[in-house]
């Protein structure tokens, strides 16, 4: 639930991030193959046709491409990658991530987490909003205020530039790592399952109008008056926090990082 506090906000105004700085992004940070071209090129950011001359093999299960062969062990991956990563972008959500330790291991406990249904708010504060939530009062009627969304804009602006095909290389090339880290957890099954879970979970998501009515609940906490909403799974309230034109505009690049991925089309509908 939404609440005024401006730490408790903090630590759960997350989901800016993991929609797609996580769960897209997040297969960006972390792979950069050892190579003496320059970081756009070795994430495979050329021209069109060089891509479609040289189309590479899908690996097995998600993503596109190989495996890096050279990739470090699992616990030395920050230094590897952030000097190639921090030139792709010069948004300041993107150079905070980067400065996060741990970072394929904050992921897999990420998506872990959405899959689940559950909120990987400690993850990823780094790029939590500063400003605090805000509801707006007509009569009786209690919603949120606009520029509660407007805190999100330059997750949301990052996640809408990073190209999908170039991700999903990125994922085929870090795969080892990924489905290491995720062993780790104990979940059972494997990472592109997690992935594909939490992707359909938050694509499930169903959107409120902009004007949906709020009311306070216990303490200092906002719910939905709509059950529709407020039942859904703290993952899902979450990404309701964007608004529902930016909800929906991260949910169109979840999906084409899904089938980008590898995942069939008719298990990404969204209900928004």
């Amino acid at each position: 639930m939404p609440r005024r506090d401006h730490t408790a906000n903090n630590r759960l105004a997350w989901i800016g991030l993991f929609v797609l700085v996580a769960v897209v992004v997040g297969a960006l940070w972390w792979w950069a193959p050892r190579t003496s071209k320059s970081p756009a090129e070795a994430i495979g950011r050329v021209p069109t046709e060089e891509v479609v001359e040289r189309p590479v093999p899908q690996v097995q299960g998600l993503g596109v491409g190989e495996p890096d062969p050279n990739l470090p062990p699992l616990g030395n991956l920050d230094g590897y990658v952030r000097p190639l990563l921090a030139v792709l972008s010069s948004r300041p959500e993107l150079a905070a991530l980067l400065a996060s330790d741990g970072l394929v291991r904050r992921f897999a406990v990420s998506v872990d987490a959405i899959a689940r249904g559950d909120s990987p708010a400690g993850q990823v504060r780094a790029v939590a909003p500063r400003a605090p939530f805000k509801v707006q009062q007509r009569g009786d009627e209690l919603t949120i205020d606009p520029a509660s969304y407007a805190r999100y804009d330059g997750l949301v602006i990052l996640v809408e530039d990073m190209p999908t095909p170039q991700l999903a290389r990125l994922y085929g090339r870090l795969k080892p790592r990924l489905e290491e880290a995720y062993a780790e957890l104990g979940a059972g099954g494997t990472f592109d399952d997690a992935m594909t879970r939490a992707i359909r979970h938050l694509l499930a998501t169903p959107l409120p109008p902009p004007n949906a009515q709020m009311q306070q609940a216990r303490g200092i906490n906002y719910a939905y008056n709509d059950e529709r909403y407020e039942g859904l799974s703290a993952a899902q309230r979450q990404l309701l926090r964007l608004g529902p034109d930016r909800a929906r505009r991260v949910q169109e690049r979840l999906r084409a990082f899904g089938i980008a991925l590898g995942i069939p089309a008719d298990q990404l509908r969204s209900r928004s």
